[in-house]
């Protein structure tokens, strides 16, 4: 009796606090090629079966697990640089510091050698190099490919002006849904994942530890949206022809307040 007193009093005030767990947990396997709705190829809706007779219940969401491909270039689009004399392109791809450097280079030798500009890359410093100094318009879009602010002419710079770490390209994949997260302030920001992986390799993320849940205030889940997105929102590139996968952990939590009365 003493025990199943400490157990009841342990499960009042656990619901006093709010967020009580009920201790079941349904694994929900999204694969991208079963997805409902498919907006962008990282930006897919699947429909769930509805798995509460409680419709008030609101989850506790982990996310499991992650099993995608590396194709996220470090330049995902067209930039340019431009300079009083030319305009040069860089294509979209995954560029190291090096191969910038190099087709810089090949891009701004000119006729005569003593109006060449050598481009290079100090993995010291961590900075590109420019011998003889060059000057690059604000008009440019890869300014912060280089290590330079946005909008503001560099004249006469001889070497970077801050690590380039925007050509790392994506350090993470940040994991948004459809679910109202229980976070300050609220927001469909579920977790993210560290692109622990070089381009062009597989990343199979895990996570089993529950302590890592984030409630949802949303009730009577339906539907399941995932978007995986860079640190700035932007929906991350991705072939329609790969797939991927996403596991996630739901708990069923007592929501705070007021609970209907189950008879």
């Amino acid at each position: 009796m003493e025990i199943l007193s400490e157990k009841s009093s342990l499960q009042t005030t656990q619901q006093f606090a709010g967020n009580e767990s009920i201790g079941t947990t349904r694994l929900i396997l999204l694969k991208s090629w079963q997805a409902d709705v498919t907006t962008q190829p990282l930006d897919k809706t699947w429909v769930i079966p509805k798995a509460n007779r409680r419709s008030y219940m609101q989850s506790k969401i982990t996310l499991q697990s992650l099993k995608i491909w590396n194709t996220f270039k470090s330049i995902p689009t067209s930039v340019d640089v431009v300079t009083p004399t030319q305009t040069i392109t860089i294509f979209p791809g995954n560029w190291t510091p090096e191969t910038l450097a190099n087709f810089l280079t090949t891009k701004l030798k000119a006729t005569d050698p003593a109006d060449s500009i050598t481009v290079s890359f100090d993995p010291y410093q961590f900075q590109f190099t420019f011998c003889p100094s060059i000057t690059i318009l604000g008009t440019s879009t890869a300014l912060p490919y280089l290590g330079f602010p946005l909008e503001k002419d560099q004249v006469g710079v001889q070497s970077s002006a801050f690590p380039p770490v925007k050509l790392k390209g994506p350090v993470c994949i940040n994991v948004w849904t459809n679910f109202t997260m229980d976070t300050i302030p609220f927001s469909e920001f579920l977790t993210c994942v560290p692109l622990a992986v070089p381009f062009g390799e597989h990343l199979f993320y895990s996570q089993y530890d529950d302590s890592q849940s984030v409630l949802s205030l949303d009730s009577d889940i339906q539907y399941i949206r995932i978007s995986l997105r860079d640190d700035r929102g932007n929906l991350l590139d991705y072939p329609e022809e790969l797939d991927w996968e996403v596991t996630l952990a739901l708990q069923s939590a007592l929501p705070e307040g007021f609970v209907p009365l189950e008879i």
